[in-house]
């Protein structure tokens, strides 16, 4: 059987190697002129069964109003994008309720559990050169509301889905990660995450497009997909700036260009870009490096050390599919990180910094989209938005599960586009 994917970053390439383990014929076609060149680029590095709950939450409403009006640094809509978002923004708005945004919290939850599972067998079967480390995440607390809301919402988490979690004094988290002193006297508390995992997105993609190319998987980088042949309800092959290529099953990994390309089809991917920024830092003479990823709540930083350097990340932005990187957000990501860790914001190092952006793809529930279409042969791996490396391996392996008719993992019935 012969598969083509599209896409090569985090899900494209780890559905290709599922595909490839269950010994199908794999080629991977994208348009970038190698893996994760765009959204899987210098993502946060994170993999996080804590922060597993979709971002529209009761209150989210409120929210964008704020942001519309300036008001909220961390999650921005640009006016001009308002039109592309109605009809998907009112199925977001839809889930937002207590009992749909719980419901939803639990089904990424599951994915992310068994997505972990997935990934300690893989990086165990090829023992792959990439940055990982099972360091736990420690979130971060300003205002003692602040903690004992996010302590509840914790403990839900950890009677309903099994994601652990402690509660932690200032003193405590403090010793727990000592490169938080300098802002130690901000801090009231802390809660620490022992599931959750550091690793560089980048390189994991990288080192098995490296391995796969070892076997009988095609990569055809620089290549864009144009349309699509089909026959009898069926796609028969896709069309490239390169030419045709002919399979029996195709899997859209694309991010946000897998709905263009099912608009093709005549149906509709309930996505839409959600615009992340970064900044990765290096010195020659570094502070002391911290050793977990730190959450800071008031301030909705992330960061998170990896080999390659300091990364801080932060901020959702809906501006559809502009790439570009404003200095008003570089300039707020350095404030960010200044505000957690000030000894790491010195002109020498920030000058040097490496900023990115990248988008997203969020569904309307905040549940990724995995599985079939209305097309017999045409399979979904996308709609992740920032949870794409949490659930990359485990959304890739239910995937190749139902291609290749295993008995399943994970259930996928509530990951499918069928729910909408």
């Amino acid at each position: 059987m012969k598969v083509i994917v599209i896409g090569c970053g985090l899900l494209g390439v780890s559905t290709a190697y599922m595909l490839h383990r269950r010994g199908l014929q794999v080629t991977v076609l994208e348009r970038a002129s190698a893996a994760a060149r765009e959204t899987s680029f210098a993502n946060g590095g994170l993999l996080v069964p804590s922060m597993a709950e979709p971002w529209n939450a009761p209150g989210i409403l409120g929210q964008l109003s704020r942001s519309l009006l300036g008001k909220h640094d961390a999650l921005l809509v640009n006016p001009a994008a308002i039109p592309g978002l109605v009809g998907w923004g009112l199925k977001f708005l839809c889930q937002s309720t207590e009992a749909l945004w719980q419901a939803n919290t639990l089904k990424n939850v599951r994915m992310a559990l068994y997505s972990r599972r997935v990934l300690a067998d893989l990086r165990a079967d090829l023992n792959l050169p990439f940055d990982y480390r099972e360091s736990g995440s420690l979130k971060v607390f300003r205002d003692d509301r602040a903690l004992e809301h996010a302590w509840t919402q914790a403990s839900w988490l950890q009677r309903h889905g099994d994601v652990p979690a402690s509660l932690l004094t200032a003193r405590e988290s403090i010793s727990l990660e000592p490169a938080l002193s300098g802002v130690s006297s901000h801090v009231v508390g802390g809660i620490y995450y022992p599931l959750d995992a550091v690793s560089d997105a980048r390189g994991f993609c990288e080192a098995l497009v490296e391995h796969l190319s070892s076997t009988d998987v095609k990569f055809g980088f620089s290549t864009t997909v144009t349309g699509w042949k089909q026959s009898g309800g069926r796609i028969t092959g896709v069309e490239t700036d390169k030419g045709p290529l002919l399979a029996d099953a195709f899997v859209l990994a694309a991010a946000n260009s897998s709905r263009g390309l099912t608009n093709m089809l005549g149906f509709d991917l309930p996505i839409r870009p959600a615009k992340g920024y970064s900044l990765t830092l290096s010195s020659d003479n570094p502070p002391a490096s911290p050793q977990l990823p730190i959450v800071d709540d008031a301030t909705h930083a992330v960061v998170v050390p990896l080999k390659r350097g300091l990364r801080v990340a932060g901020v959702a932005e809906f501006t559809g599919m502009d790439l570009s990187i404003p200095e008003a957000r570089t300039r707020y990501l350095q404030g960010l990180l200044r505000s957690v860790f000030p000894e790491f914001a010195r002109p020498e190092v920030l000058n040097h910094a490496e900023a990115w952006t990248g988008l997203r793809p969020m569904s309307a529930d905040g549940v990724p989209i995995v599985g079939p279409t209305p097309i017999e042969n045409l399979y979904l791996n996308t709609g992740h938005g920032h949870l794409g490396w949490t659930l990359a391996a485990g959304s890739a392996q239910a995937l190749a599960d139902s291609i290749t008719g295993t008995r399943p993992g994970l259930e996928l019935s509530e990951y499918t586009l069928a729910r909408f």
